[in-house]
């Protein structure tokens, strides 16, 4: 990827050596790099300033649809992504838009 090297591996309990972030921990990552982006572009683009952004990333799947099992879709049931402000340091209009 350009010039960065990534390291991907998954936890020792399942078979990895635990050298970095597993498949979904970069999926999971990259969704919220991308909302935090779009959420900064369209602040920008409102004239909307604010010091730090968090955004949270909540999923549910069963692991097991993994391992091919009929019957168990390997998809996510529900995925929620949501930006938080720190409201201390908004103006109102933009805790507004941040909901």
């Amino acid at each position: 990827m350009r010039d960065y090297m990534l390291v991907c591996d998954e936890p020792s309990s399942l078979g990895g050596s635990d050298k970095g972030p597993n498949p979904l921990e970069f999926f999971v990552s990259a969704v919220g790099f991308c909302e935090n982006v779009t959420f900064a572009r369209f602040a920008a683009l409102r004239g909307l300033e604010f010091d730090s952004l968090e955004t949270s990333i909540r999923g549910h799947w069963d692991r097991r649809g993994q391992g091919e099992r009929e019957g168990i879709e390997p998809a996510f049931r529900d995925f929620v992504v949501r930006p938080k402000l720190p409201q201390t340091r908004l103006s109102k209009r933009s805790a507004r838009l941040s909901r």
